[in-house]
C-alpha cells in the first residue's frame, strides 16, 4: 500500500512533478519534473518493492513507460495498439487493465475499470448502459449490470467491499446524468 505521505506525485500539461512530503507539518518539495512529450498522461501508478517504480500510460501516443521514483531513470517503454483511455493495476501488482480506445469508430470514450474479490474479477464501463463484471483470469463476462436507459455511456465506476460477503458497485453515466449502485452478496 502507497503511503500517501511518501511520495505525491502531480501532473500538469504533459510535465511530471514527483514531490516528497517528510509529515504534515512541512512543505512539500519537488524531487523532480520531466517533460514527457506531447501525449496526455491517463494513469499513473506507483509500484514495485516500496514502490520505486513509476508506471505512466499516455492517451495520444499510446506509450506506457516505467521510471525510477526517486531520480525519473526511464526503465523501460512499451506502445501499445491504440491511445489509452484508462488504466487499473490491482493490488497484488499482476494485473493491469487498459481501456484501449483503438476501435473502428472515429468517437472514442473513456471507460474505467476496477478490481473487486482480490483482484479476480474486473468491473468496466461501456460506451452502452451496461457495466461488465468479468473474470480476470479468463476475460469471460460474468454479469452485464443493464441501466433503464439505453444510451447511457457508463464510463466511471467504483467498488467497495462492506463486508466479506457484501460488495457494493456503482457506475456513472454522462449520457443522462445518473449514478447506479448495485449490490452483490456472496452466501456464507
Amino acid at each position: 500500500m502507497i503511503r500517501i505521505l511518501d511520495l505525491f506525485l502531480q501532473v500538469i500539461l504533459g510535465v511530471f512533478e514527483c514531490i516528497k512530503l517528510k509529515n504534515h507539518l512541512q512543505k512539500v518539495q519537488e524531487l523532480w519534473a520531466i517533460r514527457i512529450g506531447d501525449a496526455i498522461p491517463r494513469a499513473l501508478f506507483f509500484f514495485g518493492g516500496a514502490h520505486q517504480s513509476l508506471l505512466t500510460l499516455c492517451l495520444e501516443n499510446a506509450q506506457m513507460s516505467c521510471r525510477e521514483a526517486q531520480n525519473h531513470n526511464l526503465l523501460w517503454r512499451k506502445a501499445l495498439s491504440g491511445g489509452i483511455g484508462n488504466a487499473a493495476l490491482s493490488s497484488d501488482e499482476k494485473v493491469l487493465l487498459v481501456d484501449n480506445l483503438s476501435t473502428a469508430s472515429t468517437r472514442r470514450y473513456v471507460k474505467q475499470c476496477t478490481f473487486l474479490e482480490s483482484a479476480r474479477t474486473a468491473v468496466c464501463g461501456s460506451t452502452n448502459n451496461e457495466v461488465r463484471v468479468m473474470d480476470v483470469t479468463n476475460g469471460e463476462c460474468l454479469q452485464l449490470l443493464k441501466t433503464a436507459t439505453k444510451d447511457d455511456m457508463m464510463q466511471v465506476v467504483a467498488v467497495s467491499t462492506a463486508h466479506a460477503n457484501r460488495h457494493l458497485i456503482a457506475g456513472g453515466s454522462g449520457s443522462t446524468p445518473t449514478v447506479y449502485l448495485w449490490e452483490k452478496t456472496q452466501r456464507k
